[in-house]
């Protein structure tokens, strides 16, 4: 634990600094962690891509099918969480309906 007045090491459970002889904190480490842990909730799902972005890839999956299938599986394959899963498979489904759609205008469907 650092001393809050000059700043020197001192050993986790002193509670006074070895250097300035200052009160050091008296809080609990688990107190304090409590603490931090309320403040930045660490598992709390933020969102996964920004909506704009998250649409704009989609309308380019459905022309170029080829970037809906790269990135949805990248999101797929290498998403922490589930809502960049989701964002993986919205990009592979616009990409399918972008074939469909391409094979239908060239008469081959």
């Amino acid at each position: 634990m650092f001393c809050p007045k000059c700043g020197s090491l001192n050993p986790d459970d002193a509670k006074f600094c070895g250097n300035c002889s200052s009160q050091l904190a008296v809080e609990p480490v688990t107190d304090t962690v409590r603490k931090v842990e309320e403040i930045v909730d660490i598992n709390q799902d933020q969102e996964a891509i920004s909506t704009p972005l998250k649409y704009s890839v989609a309308i380019a999956a459905l022309l170029f099918p080829i970037i809906g299938v790269v990135m949805g599986i990248m999101y797929l394959a290498q998403g922490e969480t589930e809502s960049k899963k989701e964002v993986g498979k919205f990009w592979l489904i616009a990409s399918a309906v972008g074939v469909i759609l391409y094979l239908m205008m060239t008469g081959s469907i």
